[in-house]
């Protein structure tokens, strides 16, 4: 298997199929067959949602071997909203430091006003 979880089993029929053409061995994916066919193919399509794909596949295989809670922990690694969030955690402690000593120095403020 590559990086993705995808297999050349698979790549290579779905890449040489045409528009119209069905994959005539079925594929079986977190415990089911998949029948493949190909509506319309462009390599725009291809490239497009490759990277969606491949991670879809490795999620699948990943649930199927070793359980949801592994199967979905591969998902947030490549997922682009996560990785942006978990990119932003670091900021959003830092606004919270700076909003508890605010709140603190305004606090102290009143209590000295007092």
């Amino acid at each position: 298997m590559g990086d993705s979880g995808s297999s050349s089993l698979l790549d290579e029929p779905l890449y040489a199929a045409k528009a119209g053409d069905v994959l005539k061995t079925p594929v079986f994916l977190n415990q089911n067959y998949l029948v493949i066919g190909v509506n319309k193919r462009t390599e725009a399509d291809l490239t497009e949602g490759l990277d969606f794909i491949k991670s879809s596949i490795k999620t699948d295989i990943f649930i199927s071997e070793f359980g949801q809670e592994e199967g979905l922990r591969v998902r947030a690694e490549s997922d682009p909203q996560v990785i942006a969030a978990l990119n932003q955690l670091s900021k959003a402690k830092e606004l919270a430091e700076n909003a508890k000593k605010i709140l603190a120095q305004r606090a102290a403020a009143q209590q000295a006003n007092r």
